[in-house]
Order: structure tokens, then C-alpha cells, then sequence
């Protein structure tokens, strides 16, 4: 497989930014340990983190690369969403995305508990033009003044970096004092749609309209008539060709993979891919019907008709296949 690193450099545009053109998308589930347990959190509410921990034993690091090395040989350059619990939480952190920023981009979804010390040691080992740290700022556990000091570190050391916030019923009044906050900074801050049970209620069906218009003032929900529809509108998708499981898929801890968030446990047989872990690890051939009732993250880009209307050029690529090497 060709170097590709040099696809990163300034001539290339933000990859992290929209779909990525240049191949293969994996949100990948690292581990379940988090430091935290924030209200929102979809496992805590379900308090499923005593049974994921010990369903999903910790994988040895270098199993891991050996297999997104050998999917990187097989598919080229990929994307992969790194997600957990908290990703930053894998020991030797540094060193272990340090290695994988060799091999594919990487966003790294983290709750930038680190101290600053380990983030300074992400900061100078990894392939600065691979990574994009995507944080997620939690209320109920962090102190803004500390987590924009963490944020200001990494965007000195060349880290392009965002915020987030979960738009949880109680947090929805602080968002534009949370925006203005971070803005100040020049640091971008966006909305991660709440999706659970508050108050006995369950959302995003129950978002009133007060909320839903204090949500509209998020750049990304208000500029994607699609994001919006299927994030909070909850718009349908059984059925509709897609291209999750053809050149996306999701990865779970112990290295299965579906074809995405939605079509995990209770739909093996339409949504498994496969085990990453398996060296003749393939992905499917073409785009298939979603068997899923709707999207529960922002997968829905994957559909057929939005790739087709978005990167073309990728699907046609894929299909022919004619990949990035």
C-alpha cells in the first residue's frame, strides 16, 4: 500500500469536515470504561456498564493495529471514529494513536479528562494531519475554564478540534452561553442530539417545540435539512438502499462489525459484517436495504441517494473498484 500521508498535508481539504471522499468510515467502539457517568450517557441510562465490562474484555493494542493495518492493505487509507466510553482511557494512549495515525485519520471522540501532560504527549507523537480531536464537554463532570485551557493546548500544538455538548432537556438553556463560551476562543462548538429517557420521557420524539427551536441555532442541524429529518425528526429508513457495511461499518470492542449504530444485537443476520480480528475480513459487496427502522446516530449520510448526491465520485469509485491505495 502506497504512503498517504502527503494526502494530508494543506493542499488537501479538511477531511474531517462532511463525508469523507477519500474511502472506508468506521465508528469504532474501543472500549466501554469511562471515567464518567454523565446523566444522557446512553449505557448509563441503561446501566449496562458493569455487563459491557465484562462482555467486552480489554483488546491487547497491538492486535488492534495489526488488524486496521490489515484492513489499510486491503482498503487503503480510511477514516475511523474513535469512540467509547473514553477512548483516552486505552493504556499508552500516546504511543497506541500515535501507531494508527500512521495508518488511517483519525477522530478521536474524548471527554479531554487527560491531564495536561498526557495530552502533551498525544500531541507531540501523533501524525498531527491525521488526527482531529472531537470534545465532548460535559457539565455535570468538567469546569469550562480547565477544558478550553486542554482545548487551547491542542490547538497550539496544530490539533484542528471542536466541542460538543448533548442537547439533554436541563443543559438546553446553558447552550448559547456554553457557544458564545468556547466561540470566544475561535474553538467551533456543535450539538450531539440527546437520545434517552428524561423524566420519563423519551427523546428525541419528546423535544417540545421551545427546544426544538433553541436546537435550530446549531450550525450543523440548521444547515442539513437531511441531519435535521432524520436526527430529530426521526424520519424512516428500513428499506432504502445503503452504503453502511459496503464502504462504512461499525466496530464494536471486541472487534465485530455491523454495518452500523442501529443494526447491532436483534439484527445479526441482515447487519453483520463480520470480526476485524479475521485476517479475510471483507466488506460487503454493494450497497444493501437498511433493515433498521431509523438512524439513532448520523449514519444516515450513508444512505444511497445522500452518497450519490454528496460524493459520487466515491460511490463510483467503490463500485468499480477503483479504491484510494
Amino acid at each position: 500500500m502506497k504512503k498517504m500521508i502527503a494526502n494530508n498535508g494543506s493542499g488537501r481539504s479538511p477531511w474531517w469536515r462532511g463525508p469523507y471522499r477519500d474511502g472506508a468510515t468506521f465508528t469504532w467502539d474501543l472500549l466501554y470504561r469511562c471515567n464518567y457517568r454523565c446523566s444522557y450517557c446512553w449505557w448509563e441510562q441503561k446501566k449496562l456498564w458493569g455487563e459491557f465490562s465484562k462482555k467486552y474484555p480489554p483488546v491487547p493494542a497491538q492486535k488492534w493495529i495489526d488488524a486496521w493495518r490489515r484492513l489499510g492493505g486491503r482498503y487503503g487509507r480510511a477514516r475511523l471514529d474513535v469512540l467509547g466510553g473514553e477512548p483516552l482511557a486505552t493504556p499508552d494512549a500516546a504511543g497506541f494513536f500515535a501507531e494508527l495515525s500512521k495508518h488511517h485519520d483519525l477522530v478521536i471522540n474524548t471527554n479531554l479528562s487527560p491531564g495536561r501532560k498526557e495530552l502533551e504527549t498525544l500531541a507531540a507523537r501523533c501524525v498531527r494531519e491525521a488526527v482531529y480531536i472531537n470534545a465532548s464537554f460535559h457539565p455535570e463532570f468538567a469546569e469550562r475554564e480547565s477544558f478550553l485551557e486542554k482545548m487551547r493546548l491542542l490547538k497550539e500544538a496544530g490539533f484542528p478540534a471542536a466541542v460538543f455538548v448533548v442537547s439533554y432537556p436541563p443543559l438546553i438553556p446553558q447552550l448559547p452561553k456554553i457557544r458564545e463560551f468556547f466561540s470566544k476562543a475561535g474553538i467551533p462548538v456543535g450539538v450531539q442530539v440527546f437520545q434517552g429517557t428524561y423524566r420519563g420521557r423519551d427523546y428525541p420524539a419528546a423535544f417540545t417545540e421551545a427546544e426544538r427551536e433553541a436546537l435550530k441555532t446549531d450550525a450543523g442541524l440548521r444547515s442539513s435539512e437531511e441531519r435535521w429529518a432524520y436526527r430529530v425528526e426521526e424520519r424512516p429508513t428500513r428499506g432504502k438502499l445503503c452504503c453502511a457495511g459496503w464502504f462504512y461499518g461499525n466496530v464494536k470492542a471486541d472487534g465485530e462489525v455491523y454495518r452500523c449504530g442501529g443494526t447491532g444485537p436483534g439484527l445479526e443476520t441482515e447487519a453483520r459484517v463480520g470480526n476485524l480480528f479475521q485476517e479475510d475480513f471483507e466488506l460487503f459487496p454493494g450497497p444493501a436495504p437498511c433493515p433498521a427502522g431509523r438512524c439513532f446516530c448520523q449514519e444516515h449520510i450513508y444512505l444511497l441517494e445522500e452518497q450519490e448526491k454528496k460524493c459520487p465520485d466515491l460511490v463510483e469509485r467503490w463500485a468499480s473498484g477503483k479504491r484510494a491505495q
